[in-house]
């Protein structure tokens, strides 16, 4: 096994569910910002709380850095509504899909390592999905550093159409990542399958 695969499987099965911060300084020389969705709304519904944050998040970070935004549907279309259209890459994903973390990780470090000319991006997102989608990120060769602003990224229990019940408290998403999405990854990472 490589050491980028033994790097990965170490930090997904030992690192903590929430990254360090970053300090403001080192926002200096981003060139993206990415952001994963958490939970799900349907397309024509209202966002729910979690992801409206994220998004709120993304916008301050794009106007005070002058950025491009890498992610889905959830936060991407906010964006265009608000204006950024132009600056705003979505990965396709089906009304409702729960698309893999690794998936968009891998899409949006082909797409900023194309667009932009550089790997260090501003991650944004829930918390404790952070550290995850982190080393995913550096495992694709980004550099991301998290803004201290998703502490304040709230947890949504609203029941909807496309409500994964496992993102509705930190409680029980906690436990989700630890005893099945980590460990799930690293089984498809050793299976070929990543």
């Amino acid at each position: 096994m490589d050491a980028k695969k033994s790097n990965l499987i170490g930090s997904l099965l030992f690192d903590p569910l929430v990254p360090a911060y970053a300090r403001p300084e080192a926002f200096e020389g981003t060139v993206a910002v990415v952001a994963t969705p958490f939970n799900c709304y349907l397309r024509g519904d209202d966002p729910d709380k979690t992801n409206e944050m994220i998004a709120e998040i993304v916008v301050d970070f794009m106007k005070r850095y002058d950025l491009p935004f890498f992610g889905q549907w959830e936060q991407g279309h906010l964006l265009q509504r608000r204006g950024f259209g132009s600056r705003v890459r979505m990965m396709d994903t089906a009304n409702g899909e729960r698309a893999e973390s690794q998936r968009l990780g891998r899409w949006a470090a082909q797409h900023i390592k194309e667009e932009c000319g550089g790997t260090k991006v501003i991650r944004v997102g829930m918390p404790e999905h952070l550290g995850r989608c982190v080393a995913i990120d550096r495992y694709f060769g980004l550099e991301p550093v998290v803004p201290i602003a998703c502490e304040d990224v709230p947890y949504d229990d609203t029941k909807r159409p496309g409500t994964q019940r496992w993102c509705t408290s930190r409680p029980v998403f906690s436990g989700y990542e630890r005893l099945v999405a980590r460990p799930g990854t690293v089984a498809k990472l050793l299976l070929g399958a990543f």
